[in-house]
C-alpha cells in the first residue's frame, strides 16, 4: 500500500486547505489508479474538548464521496492536546530518526505520554542536532514512525 503524508501548516482556513490539498492530489497522481484514496486529516483542537472543531467534515464528505469518486473516505482525527504528544507511543521510531545510538535512547524517559508536547519533541531533536518545526517538512519523520504502535 503506498502512502502520501501531506502536511498542513498551520490550522487557519483548515478546510481550503484540506480541499487544496485534496484537489492537487488528484489531479497530480495518476488517473489511471483505480485504488481507492483514504483522507485523514489530523490536528490539534487548539482548546478544551468543547471547543468546536475547526473542519467541517460533512461538507468535504458531501462534496468528495460520491459514486464513481475516488476518494472513498475522509476522516478527522483530533488531538485534544498536541498531535506530536501522540508520537512519543513509538519513542524508539523518534530515537530512529535522530539516530541515537541505541546505548544513548532511553525508552522510558517519557512514560507520561499526555505530559509531552511539541515544545518537549523539539527539545529531543535539539538534544540530537535536529530541528523540529511544528507542521513543517515533516515528511522524513512520519515516515520513521510505526502508526499502528501510536493508534494501539
Amino acid at each position: 500500500m503506498r502512502r502520501n503524508y501531506s502536511n498542513l501548516k498551520g490550522v487557519y482556513s483548515l478546510n481550503e486547505k484540506v480541499i487544496s490539498k485534496i484537489e492537487s492530489y488528484l489531479i497530480n497522481s495518476s488517473s489511471k489508479s483505480c485504488n481507492k484514496i483514504h483522507v485523514f486529516v489530523a490536528y490539534d483542537r487548539e482548546g478544551p474538548r468543547e471547543t468546536m472543531t475547526l473542519l467541517d467534515i460533512k461538507h468535504l464528505r458531501k462534496r468528495y464521496i460520491y459514486k464513481g469518486s475516488r476518494i472513498s473516505s475522509i476522516n478527522e482525527i483530533v488531538a485534544t492536546q498536541d498531535l506530536e504528544s501522540w508520537f512519543f507511543y513509538d519513542l524508539e521510531g523518534i530515537y530512529s530518526y535522530l539516530q541515537v545510538p541505541k546505548a544513548k535512547r532511553n525508552l522510558s524517559a517519557y512514560n507520561n505520554i499526555e505530559a509531552t508536547n511539541n515544545r518537549i519533541l523539539s527539545e529531543l531533536f535539539h538534544r540530537f542536532d535536529k530541528h523540529y518545526q511544528k507542521g513543517k517538512r515533516v515528511e522524513g519523520f512520519l515516515k520513521k514512525l510505526d502508526f499502528k504502535k501510536i493508534y494501539r
